[in-house]
């Protein structure tokens, strides 16, 4: 590997493309790529999402870093974070739609 990436660089004019291409560490920042790694990230960590529901805020970087570790630390971290947190706001979103905001059944 590191034979590979010194000759990668060495040969190119301009090193950093094809430092990128030897590496294989483009960095993952489509929404649609990140919304498949935090649909499963939240799918394999229900705990966590109801931790950083509840309000804990060490709950959302411990997802990041599971994100991270998913994409093999290729996703924009800060992307993650944001998609994240607009996952958990348009569940909580949906919760607060089902009932009404009088805290009543529904029923008039």
């Amino acid at each position: 590997m590191a034979k590979q990436t010194f000759e990668a660089m060495y040969r190119a004019p301009d090193p950093e493309p094809a430092l990128t291409a030897a590496k294989g560490s483009s960095q993952i920042s489509g929404d649609a790529e990140l919304a498949g790694i935090v649909e499963q990230v939240i799918a394999e960590n229900e705990k966590s999402v109801a931790d950083f529901k509840a309000g804990k805020a060490q709950a959302l970087k411990f997802l990041i870093g599971q994100a991270m570790k998913l994409s093999k630390g290729r996703a924009n971290p800060q992307r993650l974070e944001a998609q994240l947190k607009r996952e958990n706001l348009l569940v909580e979103a949906d919760r607060w739609r089902a009932r009404p905001w009088w805290g009543g059944s529904g029923a008039y």
